[in-house]
């Protein structure tokens, strides 16, 4: 599962590359694109971009960017007070969520652009749970 592209720009895809794109995303479930110019778009052209891939998805329970309620924020601003709290009630940070399986048609995928990372840490795991039934 998963497959890391180099030397393709998203900002630059004709019609053709993205639908090779969601071929491949298709086939190896996750895609990952290192050194984008995507956060840089603004999110009227993301949103133009994610729309060519199909119907957007709209988190219910979470904060969006005012306008755009199809993004979906997830923030940890390293708050010395927020990680103690955190931990209140968990031993671990890691966590694990899908992206709302529990609807009548799931999205058929999600684009996830960081902005922002510490030098160390803050890794996003991807894992395929047909695989894990199977």
């Amino acid at each position: 599962m998963g497959s890391e592209l180099s030397g393709v720009q998203l900002s630059s895809m004709s019609d053709a590359a993205k639908d090779e794109l969601a071929l491949l995303v298709s086939e190896r479930k996750c895609v990952v694109l290192q050194d984008q110019d995507f956060a840089d778009w603004g999110p009227a052209n993301q949103q133009n971009f994610a729309a060519y891939f199909g119907k957007p998805n709209y988190q219910p329970v979470t904060g969006s960017v005012p306008g755009f309620p199809g993004f979906h924020i997830i923030y940890r601003d390293g708050n010395q007070a927020e990680i103690d709290k955190f931990f209140e009630h968990k031993l671990t940070s890691t966590l694990w969520h899908q992206d709302v399986s529990y609807e009548r048609q799931p999205p058929g995928y999600v684009i996830l652009c960081i902005l922002q990372a510490p030098e160390v840490g803050g890794d996003t795991v991807f894992a395929s749970t047909t695989e894990a039934y199977k």
